[in-house]
C-alpha cells in the first residue's frame, strides 16, 4: 500500500527529520547502506540492488584514482543511461571532482568545444575520440582507442588502491557548496553554456520533488529520458535515491509500444518523461487492451494537449498526473503540480513552487526558491495574472555559467534574482502558467503574440493532436504566425475547418497567417527530443519561398 499523500509525506519526514547538508556521494552511500537489499537500478534486463551499486561505485572510484583522476579534476561523462554512468557520477563525487555531463548525441565538434571550455582532463565515453585521457565503456572487444583505457582495465586497476586512501581523499574534499556538476544548456541559438551546480542545490531540489510529489518509499520510476540532462538526473535518479526507489533505464531508443511493454514487465509505479514520449504512447491503439496495476503516478514536461492528460489517467487508472516548470539553472524543476493539486490544473498551468520539507532554506521557509513575475523593465513586479518575465532567487539557483562571466552577469542581477528569459504569470493562489520564451515572442503590426498562448488555443480543437507556432517575417505586418499542425484525421477540409475555429477563438493579430500540416515523423527535434522551433522557422521560410516562386 502506498498510503495517503499525508502518510507518504510523514514517512519522508521520519526518514529525514533534519536536513544533512552533504555531498552526492555521502547521500548515495548512506542510502545504499540503508536500502542495501532493495533494487535501485534496472539496466536493460539486469537488476542491481543498492548494495550492488555501492560495491561497483567503490571499485570505480578506486579505478578512477588509479588512472590518475584526482580531487579537482574536471572529468566528462558522455554515456547513455547505464549502470556505468550512475557509478561514474557518484565515484567522481567521492573523489571531489567536477563532473561535466555531456550529451551523447551531439556532434564531435560540439563535444570538443564543451571539453575545452571546461578544461576537461578525463573523458568517460562510449564513443572513442582523440582526447588525451579517456576511459572507454564498451562491450565490443574489437573497438579500441589509441589513448586511454577500457572500463574493464580501469576496474582491474582498482585493486591497487587501498580503501584508506579513498577515505582520506573523501574527507579532504567533502564540500557540498563547491561546483560539483556542470550540465550544458541547449545551444540552439548560440554556443551551449555550462551551468555550475552544487551538491547542496541538486540534493535539496531532488528532495523537494519527492516531497511535493508525495513519493512513497521504494517507488519504481520508468525513465525514458537521459541522465545527462537535469530532468532525468534530478527528477528521476537523485529523487529515487532519496526514497530508496528504483529507476528503470535503457541504453537504446525504444518505440512507444516497447516503452509500454517495459513499464508492464517491470511493474513501475511512475514515469518521468517529456511530453512527446507520452503523446506517442497515448496514440497507440493497443493501449485499450493493456493494464498497469502498479501505476499510480506520472510526470511529464512540455506542451501537451488536454486529451493526453485524460487518456493517460484513464489508461493508467491514476489521478496523480503532473507537470511542472524549471530549468537547469535552478536545479531542474522549480514548480510542480503535486498529487494534491486539482486534477484539472495539470493541462493549463505548471504548479506552485515546490515544497521542500526539511530541505527548505532558510529553515522553516517551506521552499528552496522564491519566484516573481516582472514587467519589461526587469524590476517592476506584475500583479497576479499579468504576463512578464519569470525571476527566481534562492539556494537552488546556480552559481552561473562556467568560464563565462558575461553570460553569468546577464543571468543573475545585483540583487541575486535569476532572469529565466521565460514568460509566465502567477495567479492569486500561486499557480504558475508558463507562456513561452521571451525570444519566441513576435510582433504582428506592433502587437505582441505569445506562440504558447496560440498553441494552447489550437490544441483545444478536437482534430488537433499537436501544434507549434513560430513567427516569421511578413511584408506588411512585420511578422506573422506560422502554425504547424498534426491532425488526428487528415482530410481535404481539415485546414479550412481549423481556420474557421481560429477566427472565433483568437484576435486578428494572433491568428496564424499560414498553417502547415505535419506527419508524426516530420517534426524536427533537438538532441533533447523537443521540437526545434528554429528548424520550424527555417521550414516555414522555405515553404513560403517556394510558394512565392510558384
Amino acid at each position: 500500500m502506498i498510503g495517503t499523500a499525508h502518510e507518504r509525506e510523514q514517512d519522508l519526514f521520519e526518514l529525514y527529520p533534519v536536513w544533512k547538508n552533504d555531498t552526492q556521494w555521502a547521500w548515495f552511500r548512506k542510502n545504499c547502506e540503508r536500502f542495501a537489499d532493495r533494487v535501485f537500478l534496472i539496466d536493460e534486463e539486469k537488476s542491481y540492488t543498492y548494495g550492488d551499486m555501492l560495491e561497483l561505485t567503490g571499485r570505480v572510484s578506486k579505478g578512477f584514482y588509479a588512472c590518475g583522476i584526482r580531487p579537482g579534476t574536471a572529468a566528462a561523462v558522455s554515456l547513455t543511461n547505464r549502470k556505468e554512468l550512475v557509478a561514474s557520477v557518484f565515484a567522481l563525487s567521492r573523489l571531489g571532482c567536477m563532473t561535466v555531463m555531456v550529451n551523447t548525441k551531439i556532434a564531435d565538434s560540439e563535444r570538443d568545444y564543451i571539453l575545452k571550455k571546461t578544461d576537461t582532463e578525463f573523458l568517460i565515453t562510449e564513443r572513442p575520440s582523440m582526447w588525451t585521457k579517456q576511459i572507454l565503456v564498451t562491450e565490443d572487444e574489437k573497438q579500441d582507442s589509441e589513448q586511454g583505457v577500457r572500463w574493464r582495465q580501469m576496474l582491474e586497476r582498482s585493486v591497487n588502491v587501498p580503501e584508506e586512501t579513498l577515505e582520506e581523499v573523501e574527507h579532504k574534499t567533502r564540500d557540498p557548496e563547491r561546483t560539483s556538476t556542470i550540465i550544458f544548456t541547449s545551444g540552439s541559438t548560440s554556443r551551449p553554456k555550462g551551468v555550475m551546480l552544487t551538491d547542496n542545490m541538486l540534493l535539496r531540489s531532488s528532495f523537494a520533488t519527492a516531497n511535493t510529489r508525495h513519493m512513497e518509499i521504494g517507488r519504481r520510476i520508468y525513465v525514458p529520458i537521459p541522465f545527462y540532462h537535469a530532468m532525468g538526473y534530478v527528477e528521476a535518479m537523485l529523487t529515487a535515491v532519496m526514497v530508496g526507489g528504483s529507476v528503470v533505464i535503457s541504453r537504446k531508443k525504444y518505440t512507444p509500444r516497447e516503452h509500454l511493454l517495459r513499464m508492464q514487465k517491470y511493474e513501475v509505479n511512475d514515469i518521468v518523461c517529456i511530453s512527446s514520449v507520452m503523446i506517442r504512447m497515448m496514440m497507440l491503439p493497443m493501449l485499450h487492451n493493456m493494464q498497469f496495476p502498479n501505476m499510480h503516478a506520472a510526470y511529464w514536461a512540455g506542451a501537451c494537449p488536454a486529451w493526453v492528460w485524460e487518456k493517460a489517467r484513464s489508461i493508467f487508472d491514476i489521478q496523480d498526473c503532473g507537470n511542472g516548470y524549471g530549468m537547469t539553472e535552478c536545479g531542474s524543476t522549480s514548480n510542480v503540480i503535486g498529487s494534491c493539486d486539482p486534477r484539472e490544473y495539470a493541462p493549463i498551468c505548471h504548479g506552485k513552487i515546490k515544497t521542500a520539507g526539511t530541505a527548505a532554506y532558510p529553515e522553516g521557509s517551506g521552499s528552496i526558491l522564491s519566484m516573481k513575475i516582472v514587467s519589461d523593465d526587469g524590476r517592476t513586479e506584475c500583479a497576479p495574472g499579468e504576463c512578464g518575465e519569470i525571476l527566481m532567487k534562492g539556494i537552488a539557483v546556480a552559481k552561473g555559467y562556467y568560464n563565462d562571466p558575461e553570460a553569468t552577469a546577464r543571468l543573475i542581477n545585483a540583487d541575486g534574482w535569476m532572469h529565466s528569459g521565460d514568460l509566465g504569470k502567477i495567479d492569486e493562489e500561486g499557480y504558475l502558467t508558463f507562456l513561452g520564451r521571451k525570444d519566441d515572442m513576435f510582433k504582428v503590426n506592433g502587437e505582441n503574440v505569445s506562440p504558447k498562448y496560440v498553441e494552447d488555443v489550437l490544441l483545444q480543437h478536437e482534430n488537433v493532436r499537436y501544434a507549434e507556432v513560430v513567427g516569421i517575417p511578413h511584408e506588411t505586418c512585420g511578422e506573422a504566425g506560422a502554425a504547424f499542425i498534426e491532425f488526428f484525421e487528415e482530410y481535404d477540409d481539415a485546414v479550412s475547418e481549423l481556420q474557421e475555429y481560429i477566427k472565433e477563438k483568437l484576435a486578428g493579430f494572433q491568428q496564424p497567417y499560414t498553417i502547415f500540416s505535419m506527419q508524426p515523423a516530420e517534426w524536427p527535434k533537438t538532441v533533447t527530443g523537443k521540437v526545434s522551433k528554429m528548424e520550424l522557422k527555417k521550414m516555414a521560410l522555405d515553404k513560403k519561398e517556394k510558394q512565392s516562386v510558384v
